[in-house]
């Protein structure tokens, strides 16, 4: 199930819900209002050479 962060349209109070895609949209747990879905950053990096270089060229992974 994927984890949703939600932000309180009456208090501001942020928090995060752990639902499944097709569940109605939660209510505040502070005040009990109308809520809005916060899209995240990503939480991962891809640094370095990466994988675009040695997993997905035409001629296959590069040997050194």
């Amino acid at each position: 199930m994927p984890l949703y962060e939600y932000r309180c349209l009456s208090c501001d109070h942020l928090f995060e819900e752990l639902h499944s895609m097709n569940a109605d949209m939660p209510h505040c747990p502070v005040c009990h209002g109308q809520v809005q879905r916060i899209i995240s950053p990503a939480s991962f990096r891809l640094k370095g050479q990466g994988f675009h270089l040695t997993d997905y060229t035409r001629t296959g992974p590069k040997t050194r």
